[in-house]
């Protein structure tokens, strides 16, 4: 009988271990949060870049949603192809905190890059941690997609 017991411990202990260890590998992964109904006030920008070599003229369009309840800013900058069709989001997330004076500040920010793959949003990049944001970004597109803005 004690045997037994001991097996059941070890076992619902390790089925715990897993079922944390499995959720915080998943709670890891950003997920592009469904724009379609935040603020597009701002008209769509064009920008000349340079894809594999050769000039192109890429869509953008910003959306933004304030989060009042929560405290949270997010802002998505869908970059269109050539096609004008979806290619890649550039998602920042702001994490806001109200101070006991009433000021609300931005205590953590997150920016992820998604790429549009067969109809769905796919995560590409964590640049949360970047030191320099914009450097980064243009390598990697530079790196990933042979782009130059």
């Amino acid at each position: 009988m004690r045997k037994a017991m001991k097996y059941a411990r070890f076992f619902l202990a390790s089925t715990l271990f897993v079922l944390f260890a499995s959720s915080v590998v998943l709670a890891q992964i950003p997920v592009m949060p469904d724009f379609s109904r935040w603020n597009n006030d701002v008209p769509e920008s064009v920008y000349s870049a340079t894809l594999n070599g050769e000039k192109v003229n890429l869509t953008g369009n910003p959306y933004q949603f304030t989060d009042m309840v929560n405290l949270k800013r997010h802002t998505i900058s869908v970059i269109n192809n050539e096609a004008n069709k979806p290619w890649l989001a550039f998602y920042t997330e702001e994490v806001e905190e109200k101070r006991p004076d009433g000021q609300v500040l931005v205590k953590e920010t997150h920016n992820y890059i998604f790429e549009y793959v067969n109809g769905k949003w796919v995560f590409v990049k964590d640049l949360s941690s970047s030191r320099n944001l914009q450097d980064e970004v243009v390598s990697f597109l530079m790196e990933r997609y042979k782009l130059e803005f």
